[in-house]
């Protein structure tokens, strides 16, 4: 019963990882200033308004949002292919969310490297926290496909 649903777990996972893109990837509030940064470089301040931060927050950016985007089409993707034919490709969940995690992980530690300290100062909401829900769920999608091939 539990494999015809686990196109659910693969949908959810890729939905999670493209909502993660849309929201606000860290920022600072305090009673005089506040702003929001995204992954992609947008920026959202009181003081400076909206631009795109420059160099390393831009390339990390766009760089890492182009491959959680393909990580979150190759688990929408996969999981209607699964729905509708109950056809998957062997491990594509687990390369899916590999690439997502893997790829919130290099945004951060390739800004904290380009810029020290920016990890204790900002609240990183949803960097790693929505890309890491997706990659596990897509995971535990993977090993239960797996595990149920194998009875």
């Amino acid at each position: 019963m539990l494999k015809e649903k686990l196109w659910v777990f693969s949908m959810v996972a890729g939905i999670i990882a493209a909502i993660s893109l849309l929201a606000p990837a860290w920022g600072v509030i305090v009673p005089s200033y506040s702003f929001f940064v995204w992954v992609w470089g947008l920026e959202v301040s009181t003081d400076m308004g909206i631009n795109f931060l420059p160099g390393a927050f831009l390339t990390y950016g766009i760089t890492c949002t182009i491959l959680i985007w393909v990580g979150a089409a190759l688990l929408i993707s996969s999981s209607v292919t699964y729905k509708k034919y109950k056809k998957k490709t062997k491990y594509i969940w687990l390369i899916a969310a590999l690439l997502i995690i893997i790829t919130s992980v290099i945004y951060v530690v390739g800004l904290e490297l380009e810029y020290p300290g920016l990890l204790g100062e900002e609240n990183h909401s949803t960097t790693l926290i929505g890309p890491l829900v997706s990659g596990i769920l897509a995971i535990l999608a993977e090993i239960i496909y797996l595990y149920n091939q194998r009875k």
